[in-house]
C-alpha cells in the first residue's frame, strides 16, 4: 500500500508541476489585468479604471487601453513629438483645431494655435463634416486645449469613414510646456503675434 501511496504522490506533484509550467508558458497564472479609462469626455469615468474593454457609460466613446492608448479605436493617439516627426516627413498633414473660434483667434493667449491650422469647434463638427472630405486621403491630427474635445472629434470622424485621424494627446497645454528640446518643431510651429 506504501509503494502506491508513494506513486500516486509522484503522480501528482509531476501533474501539478505540469500544469503550473503550462499556466506559466501561457502567462495565465500571473497574468496582469488591462486597464480601460474613458476618453476625457468630461465627466466622472475619466479617471474611473475599469477592467475590461467597452464603452464609457456617460458619453459611450469606447474606453482607452492605458497600456496602448490606440488599442481597439479607429484613430491614433500621439504625442506632440510623434507629431514633430509626422511633420518632419510628411508637410501634407491637416492640423484641426476644435477649440472655440475665440480660443483660437486668441493669438496673444499663452496657447496661441499652430500655424496652417483649420478650426472647426467641437460644436459644429457634425455639421461641417462636408468641409473635411476633401481631406479624407491625408493625414488628420485634432487638436483642442487638453485633448479632452481633441479625443471626442477623433472619435466622430473615424465613425463617418476617416480613417487617418490622429490624436494629439495633453493638447496645447502639453505642447506649450513642453522644452524645445522635447519638441524640434515647437517654435516654427506655434503661431504668436510679433
Amino acid at each position: 500500500m506504501i509503494k502506491s501511496s508513494s506513486k500516486t504522490q509522484k503522480y501528482l506533484i509531476w501533474t501539478g508541476l505540469l500544469v503550473a509550467y503550462f499556466l506559466l508558458s501561457q502567462n495565465l497564472l500571473f497574468a496582469q489585468e488591462e486597464e480601460y479609462v474613458c476618453p476625457p469626455c468630461g465627466c466622472k469615468e475619466d479617471t474611473h479604471i475599469v477592467y475590461e474593454p467597452g464603452n464609457c457609460g456617460t458619453c459611450g466613446m469606447a474606453r482607452i487601453n492605458l497600456t496602448n492608448p490606440s488599442a481597439g479605436l479607429k484613430y491614433t493617439n500621439i504625442w506632440p513629438a510623434q507629431l514633430c516627426d509626422l511633420l518632419s516627413k510628411n508637410q501634407e498633414i491637416i492640423l484641426l483645431d476644435v477649440r472655440s473660434v475665440a480660443e483660437y483667434e486668441n493669438v496673444e493667449s499663452r496657447l496661441s494655435r499652430l500655424k496652417n491650422s483649420i478650426n472647426i469647434p467641437i460644436t459644429e463638427i457634425n455639421d461641417r463634416l462636408d468641409e473635411l472630405e476633401k481631406y479624407k486621403d491625408k493625414k488628420i491630427v485634432v487638436l483642442c486645449s487638453i485633448s479632452a474635445r481633441s479625443t471626442r472629434v477623433s472619435q466622430t470622424l473615424s465613425t463617418h469613414g476617416f480613417d487617418k485621424i490622429h490624436n494629439l494627446l495633453g493638447g496645447l497645454n502639453y505642447w506649450v510646456d513642453r522644452p524645445l528640446e522635447e519638441l524640434s518643431c515647437k517654435d516654427s510651429l506655434l503661431e504668436r503675434n510679433q
